[in-house]
């Protein structure tokens, strides 16, 4: 299973109290590593948080459909976030046609099952969008200016790069060395933040390289060259939590 870069962010929104609660629970237990929730019983409340910080994912249960809807979209100005819509057997009907953000419609009162499936389906969406962002990023070419010419890399390529001074010299999965004349902090905000990572003041490296981590004797990242990397100390705690976000742990 593909990993999140972040947890799905959800609000739940409806005039139950309970109700509320027991969506918030169920989804956290079901999925406590990757989701995370609020819930609101006043829709105007509600609508203004999110306009402030947008979720992922709206649940609403309501019994004033089209007014909460339009609600909603005017919190937006491209429409709300995709919308689990909760309602009352005598207002079901097929009202995914009523709003293009609904992405599924439930009875009240909501089926355990049917909800985790509904969650678990909208993660598994997201996870394939993280993997299909890492891909293309991944499929990218970087240009350097070296000292007999321009020299063309694939992203996925490159297996790291260390630095001397301002010049850094770029290690690739071949065995191949290019040095240029710039700075680490240049190529630091050039490459993917998603794929690479500087774990020293002298060297980045390319998270899909990473063989493991050694903790004993100092810290030191072994790429799957054999070649070893330190890792500062300073840097430690936030590469950890960045291998926690790319790995299934």
């Amino acid at each position: 299973m593909l990993p999140l870069k972040r947890p799905l962010k959800f609000t739940v929104l409806g005039p139950d109290t309970h109700l509320n609660d027991r969506i918030c629970n169920l989804i956290i237990s079901e999925f406590p590593h990757e989701c995370i929730g609020n819930s609101f019983t006043e829709l105007e409340t509600g609508a203004r948080e999110i306009k402030s910080t947008p979720p992922d994912l709206i649940i609403l249960h309501t019994k004033k459909l089209n007014n909460d809807l339009a609600e909603l979209h005017n919190a937006f100005l491209s429409g709300p976030p995709p919308v689990i819509l909760i309602l009352e057997p005598k207002h079901y009907n097929n009202t995914k046609s009523i709003h293009p953000s609904i992405i599924h419609v439930m009875k009240s009162p909501i089926e355990n099952t049917e909800l985790r499936q509904s969650i678990a389906s909208l993660l598994d969406e997201k996870r394939k969008s993280v993997y299909k962002t890492e891909r293309k990023r991944s499929d990218e070419t970087i240009m350097l200016s070296t000292g007999t010419g321009w020299q063309l890399l694939k992203i996925k390529d490159i297996l790291r790069l260390n630095s001397d001074g301002n010049y850094i010299t770029f290690h690739t999965c071949r065995g191949e060395k290019f040095t240029v004349i710039k700075t680490m902090k240049y190529f630091e905000q050039k490459l993917p933040q998603e794929l690479f990572y500087r774990v020293h003041q002298s060297h980045i490296i390319n998270f899909k390289h990473i063989e493991k981590v050694l903790t004993s004797d100092g810290y030191s990242i072994i790429m799957n060259d054999g070649t070893s990397v330190p890792l500062s100390k300073e840097r430690k705690e936030s590469f950890k939590l960045f291998l926690q976000k790319k790995c299934i742990t």
